[in-house]
Order: structure tokens, then C-alpha cells, then sequence
């Protein structure tokens, strides 16, 4: 049973008493029922609506296995007691409380009620605030704490919210004002006489988890209390259901009450805390939002927002708008629901506002209970009040956005909306920026469409200025500098993530591959030009013709964002420029290379998704699950991940297009990049490549200033690409930039893929490695972790390994550089289950593993001879003038914790190793490049 169903029929009658001992003293249920005279401000619960049907809940709701669960059918009209619907011995639930506790508690009740019914609102200063108060700045005379308060019932139910997670402590509010008599009445008043009073606020409000605040304004009445006693009841009764302990013995014992109790002498000194007041002066929080327009967007931004706060996001905005809340200062920008600028009506949204303790500070380290427990304890009725000093006060307030009012018809507003997709009907969560010229005044602008990685939302943070990874600096431009660059943003949650319904399916044609096809049609429908501003490459814009196929149109995004990118390409000929960073050609060379299972990197995507609640296709956890236990994949799995993403698409592309990839992404590794770039029918001279230090690993190569200089020429050198195509500005990029471990940068006139790349090369051959013998088991001795970079990602990342067989490679000349995939051959036998070793080269300079990357090459262990012939993965190195009998080593090892497969046990005896490194010949046209400044 939830803490707030307790605390509603048992501690509420203990916290009137001042004594735990109370209701263990009968076999009652510890409730009063105030008759009509003694009510005083109480609440009336009202149903969350879901899809326009309201449900009103008429019993008191009740959680039996830690989640609240409505329950309507339990409540008996006579008494208004909700009972007990199973009881089992020895059991600690709240339920099973309330059964054994069900007769004695009635009687007590009945005489306290008796005994306090005239006691009135005469003694001791009770008072009530009025209804529906609401602190507005500094300037409220209210005493006490401010009404804590929801917007109106009928507030729209997203992301497919149930409205069991809807807790009503309706019993808890009815007998409040009985408490309050009881706390007023003479013998309450003499048994504290001489004890310094503190002040509590006794809510009527509704009690809802976090996300589901729904319901009616409330009454604050407040009540003179010893606080001492209070604490203590509180403390040491109504947390001890949580122990685990029998309810005949409600004993501080637990270690949640210890927890508290603990925090509390450290905080507020339990031992003094008569000589101090329980709750300070609400005044203190003084949130009052005055939503203005910013650049298009509806903000609230005080630069003087007070520290020591937290603010929490506890109702959604009502018609369905998203907010971005600094949950430090306060400050949000919010996106109304295209229905909303439409129709030029409201929307109210409701914020926790919580002061931050070093006990609330320990409890949000926590992760992802802490938080979400502390939300809640913050709007338990009563005990929210009575662990101030301990949690902090807090308040919740209630922003109203006038939508119409700040953006009358015709104004460019930044909006969200649900865009049905055209393959099964799936609502898409879309956002929409206008460009910052078309407000200031401009007609339209081009549109370009900006794909978060995976398990990643949609950008709405119109101040981003790079994502992927987030937070900046990041690879991909953010909002702010591709508006101010003259554009259109449009972002989205994919499929089967976050507010987007539907089912994931990794970018596949067939799927996501629609969906952003009917975002393209719906931004340009002549119905919605007037919101959305769209330019469009040919024709008039009042021709339905031209505005449906042709308007203009680009794409920017990495990982999933940049697979999007080429699969959306692929199958709609409306776009007209894509930038894909990071992102592959094929799911089954990524995920599965030389048939070998990358069981890290597809843990970590699948924990991912997993995490942020994703509905997945339901046939990719057990392709997942095979290769993560045995290292396969299925003939029919292989074929699942090669409908994803644009590998048999990729002759259909056609539109300019910058390559992005990383160096050092053991994910989608640099030949992927290479192998769509010589598959796209883009003509050769609209086809430019850029590798950098990063990707789906890390750059351990370079300074932080170095990467943040990186990144930012990456976003300036995106925006130019763009501009070449959609406002016919001069393409001034290289062909192809990349870099080496030392930040030193390079261009060439060619791609690797180009046949004028390596004319005239000469590679560095080592053929002379003498090889060994090596065991192979699991782990003990092989590639991986990385130390530098903390778990889980240091497992998808090699390192020098300790037990490999070593093979120094011959040096090239100071200063040339090694671009490409090395080829590697051997000879080897062996026995054993395994059916791959690991190959890695090792800068012996630094002790790194070159790239971070580790190639797997398949083996036959059935004690004949045999010869292995493979490409490695794509590195870049450039030789230093050190004084080493090698720079490079290449190392063969049994075991790399991103390829991990405990069934692999053997051994292999391996000789006539030969490595070949390639290097760009004369027709490369390679150079060393200085990053502009002005770029970075």
C-alpha cells in the first residue's frame, strides 16, 4: 500500500493523538468521520480525463504493490470506509493493517469525535486561507503555506497516461477538519501546554505521483501543533509499514524512518526543534512566470531566479503543449499544441517548486528513485509540511501561457504537434521553430529537418547550439544557429519514443521512413502555410502543386538522426540536402562484422531504449539476445536489421550530401561512410566526406579545447553545406577533411573509395611477424575496457591488452600518414568453441589502442591449417619522430570485451603474420589544413 493511502487511514487519527501507540490498542480501523458541521474547507476529488471521457473516483484509491492503482468499487456508501479485499497473516500492507485494525479504531474515533464536536475554531488561532489562494511575487499577505493547487480537470492525457497512477486521498481530506478541532480542543491545548507552537498547513488539495497532478483548487487550514510530538508520530508510525515489521508493533525501526530521523537531528536538531518552527514563511518562494515571446518562442527567462530551488515539471500543459524546464532556476520555453495557436486558447501547466536541503540534495543522488520519491513526498498532504525543515518547503504553482494573446493569427510561433503517420496511422510527435528572419518579418523559409539519436527526444531547447552528443559541444547544429542561419526547424521524437506512438524499427523504410514523409507533407500543406512559413524550391507558392512536392528541404542529424537522413533520401525525392552524421549503410555489417556480435554496443543501445520506456519491434529482443549469450544471429535476424536503414537504398539517393564519421566509433566505423558514399547516385563532384576525433566511442587524442574546436567547425561547415544548396551560396568545402591522433587536420581532392585516392601509394608492409601461441578465454588478458573512459561505454572501447601476441610493424617515413584499412594475413590451427580472435594496432607511443577500434576475424579451431585474409578497420595515424624500435604494434588477442562471448574457450597457434598499411598516393592531392578561425 502507497505511503499516502497510509498515512490517509492510519497516521492521519495518529498525527491527531500525538501518539503511535493509539491505534495498536484495538482491532479497529484508526478513521473519524466528521458529521456535516464539522466540515471546513474540505475537497472534492474529480477524475483525470482520458481521450474526453472523465472517470471519477469514488473510493479511496489504494496501491497494493507499491504503484497507485484506482480503485472505484471498493468503498462502502455507508461509512465511506474503503475495505480490505484480502488479508494474509503476518502481512505488512496497508490493507491488511486496516483489516486487523477495522473495530477498535471506530469506537476511538467515535469518542474523539464526540468529545471535540464543540470544541469549534475557538481556541489556540485556527485559521484557513482562503479558497483558491495563490502566492503571486512577494507581495501575498497569506499566512503560512501557499495553496498548493491544480489546473481544472479535463487537462489532455499524453503519452498514452494511465490514470491508475491517479491517487485520491479524499478520506484523509474529509476527516482533516476533525483533526483540527481535536488539535484546537482544550485537552489537546493542555496536554502541550508550555511547548513552543509551530504552525503546519493541513492540505485539502488531491495527492497525485508526479505527471498525473490532476484536480479541483484547494483550502489551506492551519493548525497548532507540538511539534515534537508530531515529528515523533510521523517518524515513528507512519513510515514503519515500509520495514517489513508486524503493524502490532509501529516502531521507529526502519531503515527509511532511521534514515529520517537521522537526517533530521543533523538538519533541524530533533532534540531543540521546540524552539523553532516547523515550516517557515512561504514568502520565501516567490515563482510567478510572466510568459513573453522570444525569437518565436514562448519563454520565461529570469536572469535573478533565486538559488537554492528545484523545480519539477507535476502537471502536463493542459492542451497538450511540451515544456523545457531549468529545473535550477525555473526558466522554461514552452511549445503550445498546434490546436492551441490555432485556436488561440490557454494552457496551464503546474511546477513543484522545492527548496533544495542537503538531506533533498542526498535523496535526488539517488538515481532515478530518488527524485521521483521526492517529488512525491513534497505533495503528501500533511507530511510534506511536517519534513520541511528536513525536505524543504515547497509549493506548487500553477503558470497559465496565454497562447492567443502572445500569438495572434499570423504571428511565427514555435508550436508542437501530432502528425498521423501514413503508413499505420501512428501519431509522430513533431516541433516546429520558424526561421529568426521570418520574425523579423520575412515570408518564408526553407525547412530543415533535425533527427535525435537514439532513445533521445526531439530537440526543443531553442538555445541548443550543438547536439549529438548532448550536452554540447556536440557534432550536429542545434536550433539556434540553424534559425539564425535563415531556417525553418522541425524536430520529432521517432516512433515508438517518447510522445510518438507506433513501434521502433530502427529507421526502417517501410516505418520511420514514412513517418518523415508525412512530416514533410503535413509542413507543406497549403492548410498549414500559414504557420509554418515554407519555402519551396519552384513554382508559386499559392499553386497546391508545387507546395505539395517541391518545397525546400533539408536534413541534419547523427546516429539515428543521420540513418533517418539517408533512408528519408532514399524514398522521397523532396529533399534536397542531407548531412548524416555518424551513420551506417548497413545494420548487419555494424552489428555483426566477419559474423561476430558487437554484444556491448547492442546492450547499450537496447539498455537505452529500455530506460527511456521505447516500444520496441518485439522481434529484435531476441536477435539482441542470441548475440549478446552465443555471439549469432539467425539468417532471419540478419535479415530483420538489414531492412533497417538505407542499405538498399542507397542507389536511389541522389541530392548533395556531407559525410560525418568518427575516427574512434567502434559502432558505425569509418568504412561504413565510405561504403555509402561509393553507392549513392549523387554525382561524384556534390559528395563531400569529413572524419573526426569521436563518433560512437571516444576521442582520447585530443584536448577538450580541441574537440570543442572540432565540433564547432563541424556545425559551421553543416550550415555551409546546407547554404550551397538552399540559398545558392558558393560550395567552398573540401572534398574530404580528416584527422589524425596528434589534431592535426588534412584535405584531399578525394574520398579513400576514389580511384585517384591511393595512385602512386606506397603502403608500409611488415611481413616478417614471427606470430605465437595464444589462449583463448573469456576476458583474462584481452582487449577492453578501457580504463580512461568510465563503464559501461569503456566495454565497447579496446585497449592494449596484456595477453596477445605481439607483432611490432615496420615504421614509414616521419610524418606520413596512414588513412585507410589495413590488410592483415596469417596462418594459423588451433582447437577449441571459438570462432573468432580480435585484432587491434597499438600505438606503442601513447599505449592506446588506435581508433579505440578492434576488428574480429573469423577462425576455424578444428586443429587443421589454415590462412586468415581480412581488412581491418579504417584508421588514420600519422608517424612521429620518436625513438621507438616501432610506432604501431599490431596485437592478436583471444578475447575483447566489445565482441564479449563467454563461450569461447580454446587455443590458436598463429604464424607468417603480414600487415599492410595503406597511404594516400600523389593523386590524393593531401594537405595539412589550419581549422579557419572563423568557423570555430
Amino acid at each position: 500500500m502507497g505511503a499516502a493511502s497510509y498515512i490517509g487511514r492510519i497516521g492521519g487519527l495518529a498525527v491527531a493523538l500525538g501518539v503511535g501507540t493509539a491505534i495498536i490498542t484495538g482491532q479497529g480501523v484508526a478513521y473519524a468521520t466528521p458529521d456535516a458541521g464539522s466540515q471546513d474547507g474540505g475537497s472534492q476529488s474529480s477524475g483525470s480525463e482520458t481521450g474526453g471521457q472523465t472517470k471519477t473516483n469514488t473510493g479511496t484509491a489504494t496501491n497494493d504493490t507499491g504503484n497507485a492503482e484506482d480503485k472505484n468499487s471498493g468503498t462502502s456508501e455507508a461509512d465511506g470506509r474503503h475495505r480490505a479485499t484480502a488479508t494474509t497473516s503476518g502481512s505488512v500492507r496497508a490493507t491488511t493493517i486496516v483489516r486487523r485494525l477495522s473495530d477498535a479504531a471506530d469506537a476511538t474515533a467515535k469518542r474523539v469525535a464526540d468529545a471535540i464536536h464543540d470544541a469549534g475554531d475557538a481556541t489556540n488561532g485556527v485559521k484557513a486561507s482562503s479558497p483558491g489562494t495563490q502566492r503571486s511575487g512577494g507581495s501575498s499577505s497569506q499566512t503560512g503555506r501557499a495553496t498548493k493547487r491544480t489546473s481544472a480537470p479535463g487537462t489532455a492525457d499524453t503519452d498514452n497516461a494511465s490514470d491508475t497512477g491517479n491517487v485520491v486521498a479524499n478520506e484523509f481530506v474529509n476527516k482533516a477538519p476533525t483533526i483540527k478541532q481535536w488539535l484546537a480542543s482544550p485537552r489537546a491545548v493542555a496536554g502541550r501546554a508550555g511547548a513552543t507552537a509551530s504552525t503546519i498547513s493541513t492540505q485539502t488539495s488531491l495527492l497525485t505521483p508526479p505527471r498525473f497532478l490532476t484536480g479541483q483548487d484547494s483550502t489551506t487550514t492551519s493548525t497548532t501543533v507540538r511539534a515534537p510530538n508530531l515529528l515523533a508520530a510521523v517518524l515513528g508510525d507512519v513510515f514503519n509499514p515500509f520495514a517489513g515489521n508486524s503493524p502490532n508493533t509501529p516502531t521507529p525501526d526502519t531503515p527509511l524512518s532511521w534514515m529520517l530521523l537521522g537526517a533530521a537531528r543533523r538538519q533541524i536538531g530533533v532534540d531543540s526543534i521546540t524552539s523553532q518552527s516547523l515550516l517557515a514563511p512561504a514568502d520565501s518562494i516567490t515563482y510567478a512566470p510572466v510568459v513573453e515571446m522570444v525569437n518565436g518562442v514562448m519563454t520565461w527567462d529570469d536572469p535573478d531566479a533565486p538559488a537554492g530551488f528545484t523545480y519539477t515539471l507535476v502537471q502536463d500543459p493542459s492542451g497538450g503543449g511540451k515544456l523545457l524546464l531549468d529545473p535550477t532556476t525555473g526558466n522554461f520555453s514552452f511549445l503550445p499544441d498546434f490546436s492551441s495557436v490555432q485556436n488561440g486558447t490557454d494552457e496551464d501547466f503546474s511546477v513543484l517548486v522545492a527548496e533544495t536541503t542537503p538531506f533533498s540534495e542526498a535523496l535526488q543522488g539517488i538515481p532515478l528513485v530518488g527524485p521521483r520519491v521526492l517529488v512525491v513526498l513534497h505533495q503528501v498532504p500533511i507530511l510534506s509540511d511536517v519534513l520541511a525543515p528536513v525536505i524543504g518547503q515547497s509549493e506548487v504553482v500553477v503558470v497559465t501561457v496565454p497562447v492567443g494573446t502572445l500569438a495572434p493569427a499570423g504571428t511565427p510561433v514555435a508550436f508542437t504537434v501530432k502528425i498521423p503517420s501514413p503508413v499505420d496511422g501512428a501519431l509522430i510527435s513533431t516541433n516546429y521553430f520558424p526561421a529568426t528572419t521570418v520574425v523579423e518579418g520575412a515570408d518564408s523559409a526553407p525547412t530543415i529537418l533535425n533527427g535525435p539519436g537514439i532513445a533521445t527526444p526531439g530537440n526543443t531547447d531553442p538555445n541548443s547550439t550543438a547536439i549529438v552528443p548532448n550536452p554540447p559541444p556536440g557534432i550536429v547544429p542545434g536550433l539556434q544557429p540553424l534559425r539564425d542561419a535563415g531556417y525553418n526547424v522541425v524536430t520529432w521524437d521517432p516512433r515508438g519514443e517518447f510522445a510518438s506512438g507506433g513501434i521502433l524499427n530502427i529507421d526502417s523504410p517501410a516505418f520511420e521512413g514514412q513517418d518523415v514523409k508525412g512530416i514533410i507533407d503535413w509542413i507543406s500543406d497549403p492548410d498549414h502555410l500559414a504557420y509554418t512559413f515554407q519555402a519551396f524550391d519552384s513554382g508559386d507558392a499559392n499553386n497546391p502543386a508545387a507546395v505539395a512536392n517541391d518545397p525546400a528541404i533539408g536534413m541534419v542529424g547523427g546516429s539515428y538522426g543521420g540513418g533517418i537522413q539517408l533512408v528519408t533520401a532514399g524514398i522521397d525525392p523532396r529533399v534536397d540536402v542531407i548531412v548524416p552524421g555518424i551513420a551506417w549503410n548497413s545494420l548487419v555489417d555494424s552489428l555483426y562484422p566477419n559474423k561476430t556480435f558487437k554484444t556491448s554496443y547492442a546492450s547499450l543501445l537496447l539498455l537505452g531504449l529500455v530506460s527511456t520506456g521505447s516500444r520496441i519491434n518485439p522481434a529484435l529482443y531476441p536477435a539482441f539476445l542470441l548475440g549478446t549469450l552465443v555471439g549469432i544471429l539467425t539468417p532471419g535476424q540478419q535479415a530483420l536489421l538489414a531492412s533497417s536503414g538505407p542499405y538498399f537504398l542507397t542507389a536511389n539517393i541522389d541530392v548533395p550530401t556531407l559525410f560525418i564519421q568518427g575516427i574512434d566509433d567502434g559502432l558505425f566505423p569509418l568504412q561504413q561512410s565510405l561504403n555509402n558514399a561509393s553507392s549513392i547516385a549523387t554525382p561524384d563532384e556534390l559528395i563531400k566526406m569529413i572524419w573526426f576525433c569521436g563518433g560512437h566511442g571516444a576521442c582520447l587524442t585530443m584536448t577538450p579545447t580541441e574537440i570543442a574546436e572540432q565540433n564547432q567547425m563541424l556545425t559551421s561547415t553543416t550550415i555551409k553545406e546546407l547554404n550551397s544548396v538552399l540559398m545558392d551560396e558558393p560550395n567552398t568545402i573540401p572534398k574530404f577533411q580528416f584527422v589524425d591522433q596528434n589534431g592535426q587536420w588534412f584535405t584531399a581532392t578525394a574520398i579513400p573509395t576514389d580511384a585517384d585516392f591511393y595512385n602512386g601509394s606506397t603502403p608500409v608492409v611488415t611481413d616478417n611477424g614471427a606470430g605465437g601461441l595464444l589462449g583463448i578465454v573469456p576476458l583474462l588478458g584481452g582487449s577492453g575496457p578501457q580504463s580512461l573512459v568510465p563503464l559501461p561505454g569503456s566495454l565497447a572501447l579496446g585497449s592494449q591488452a596484456k595477453k596477445a601476441i605481439d607483432v611490432p610493424l615496420d615504421d614509414g617515413a616521419v610524418g606520413e600518414t596512414v588513412v585507410g584499412a589495413p590488410d592483415l594475413t596469417f596462418t594459423y590451427s588451433g582447437i577449441g568453441t571459438s570462432r573468432s580472435v580480435y585484432a587491434q594496432i597499438v600505438d606503442t607511443n601513447t599505449g592506446l589502442v588506435v581508433g579505440n577500434i578492434v576488428t574480429p576475424i573469423p577462425v576455424k579451431l578444428d586443429g587443421r591449417t589454415h590462412t586468415a585474409d581480412i581488412n581491418m578497420a579504417d584508421i588514420v595515424y600519422t608517424y612521429d619522430d620518436v625513438p621507438n624500435d616501432a610506432d604501431l604494434e599490431l596485437q592478436i588477442v583471444g578475447s575483447a570485451t566489445q565482441f564479449l562471448n563467454l563461450t569461447q574457450f580454446g587455443f590458436i597457434n598463429v604464424s607468417d603474420v603480414a600487415v599492410s598499411l595503406p597511404t594516400p598516393g600523389s593523386g590524393a592531392g593531401v594537405a595539412e589544413e589550419t581549422l579557419d578561425p572563423v568557423m570555430v
